[in-house]
């Protein structure tokens, strides 16, 4: 790694997200709390193992996330799916109350909050458009 990595950083471009559903800081905020996260990083350690020795701190950051958004989120975001059409008439609150009381595995990973989000994202999902 060479000193100017660490003082100009640019993201790696050809990071994509799943479409926008009226939460546009959703993954970006996702991957900052991810960041944070023990278990998470544990697994980003493994992966960074198999990886070249010349990749930065901030492209293995990246290009993790971008794996980790292609192949475990659409797990979570499915069984939030699921779990909204259970409960169509509840608010994201209740229904992010009741799916972490259920799931304590996706409460200690992604927290109440980014669980809640999910569930708001679902829901601008399902709202019929107007025409």
């Amino acid at each position: 790694m060479q000193i100017s990595d660490l003082l100009y950083h640019k993201p790696t471009p050809g990071i994509t997200f799943p479409r926008n559903s009226g939460d546009p800081n959703f993954f970006l905020d996702l991957k900052a709390h991810l960041d944070n996260n023990l278990d998470y990083r544990k697994q980003r350690i493994v992966w960074r193992k198999t990886k070249p020795a010349s990749w930065d701190m901030y492209r293995i950051k990246d290009e993790f996330f971008q794996e980790f958004c292609e192949k475990d989120l659409p797990v979570f975001h499915r069984d939030i799916e699921i779990f909204v059409n259970f409960y169509l008439g509840l608010p994201a609150e209740e229904i992010a109350k009741l799916f972490c009381a259920k799931w304590k595995g996706y409460e200690k990973t992604y927290g109440m909050e980014f669980v809640e989000r999910a569930i708001r994202r679902c829901q601008n999902e399902k709202k019929p458009v107007q025409i």
